[in-house]
């Protein structure tokens, strides 16, 4: 008989690697590649199922989507400025 292939085969896995930013002193973590002291503010290139559980509990973050939030940021602030600058109201 045919082997069967779940779908959930042929969902392509997420980032193997990721960069981090701490948000809170995690002291040190132990890694498939060894271990690293995640410290405030620090950044890391780390294995995502490393600090899955990490990301989840709020200590630190996907740097991409700091990047994105960042860039949503300052497109909501564009937006305002420029309805500012023509003088009219902006859409909510």
């Amino acid at each position: 008989m045919a082997k069967m292939i779940s779908k959930a085969s042929l969902v392509p896995p997420k980032d193997l690697f990721i960069q981090i930013r701490v948000l809170k002193d995690c002291g040190n973590l132990l890694t498939t590649s060894g271990v690293i002291t995640l410290e405030k503010d620090s950044q890391h290139f780390v294995r995502r199922t490393d600090v899955e559980h990490l990301i989840s509990q709020g200590h630190v973050i996907h740097e991409l989507r700091l990047i994105l939030i960042l860039m949503l940021i300052l497109l909501n602030n564009f937006y305002d400025a420029y309805f500012l600058f023509q003088g009219a109201e902006k859409i909510t």
